[in-house]
């Protein structure tokens, strides 16, 4: 930060907690009451989830994260856990400040949620699982920054240059990113969707579907 006046971002999968924006254990993933509503609201099955466990590997690796400590006093834990010499140094702002200096738009700031095992990552969408950290790391007190793409710099890329960046890549890496893009749910279009359906924009859309339904004039799918 002092030699580049930049912020660092670092890959999920790569920081030192190896639950970073992992899912649930098998066993108690989607079993809150808030999830239960959810799958309930999509039509989701019962046994079934929001978000692609293998998909959602590939995610951590294309999320990039940057931390920071709320306090008003020093943490001894802190300076412990995050320094390496004497000649460390703690750089203090406020949130305020914090978020002017980041474009909020390619950003998701959130306020980190700490959990035991026994209690379920709502998966909501594929950047929720982000927001859990395990009780043992409750000492960092940390809003988090999550940016969804890039190379741990804050840039902007025009889809010309995605398109021209996907012709280079290997057969291998081509599959990686459709399988990342397969299991990526589009968050303004979920935001979208929710807000026609609560002003009623679709309800005959809605009620048409239900009545092809009933006639059995729908079929599956190939």
């Amino acid at each position: 930060m002092l030699r580049t006046s930049s912020l660092y971002f670092r890959r999920a999968d790569k920081l030192c907690d190896v639950g970073e924006g992992r899912l649930s254990t098998e066993e108690i993933r989607g079993t809150s009451p808030s999830e239960r509503a959810f799958r309930a609201a999509y039509k989701i099955a019962p046994d079934g989830h929001a978000i692609d466990g293998a998909a959602h590997e590939t995610t951590r690796s294309c999320m990039f994260i940057n931390c920071w400590n709320i306090g008003d006093d020093e943490s001894a834990r802190m300076w412990a856990e995050y320094t390496t010499s004497a000649e460390s140094i703690a750089i203090s702002t406020t949130f305020e400040r914090l978020v002017r200096a980041m474009p909020t738009t390619e950003l998701i700031i959130s306020r980190v949620k700490y959990i035991n095992d026994t209690t379920p990552r709502c998966e909501f969408f594929h950047t929720t699982p982000f927001f859990y950290k395990h009780m043992r790391f409750a000492f960092e007190i940390e809003p988090g920054a999550w940016r969804k793409e890039g190379d741990g710099k804050i840039d902007f890329v025009s889809l010309s240059q995605i398109k021209t960046a996907i012709k280079q890549l290997s057969f291998e890496e081509r599959a990686e990113l459709a399988a990342w893009l397969h299991g990526w749910n589009d968050d303004e279009w979920d935001d979208q969707m929710k807000r026609d359906i609560a002003s009623g924009k679709l309800d005959d859309v809605l009620r048409e579907v239900e009545e092809d339904i009933k006639a059995e004039h729908t079929r599956e799918m190939p």
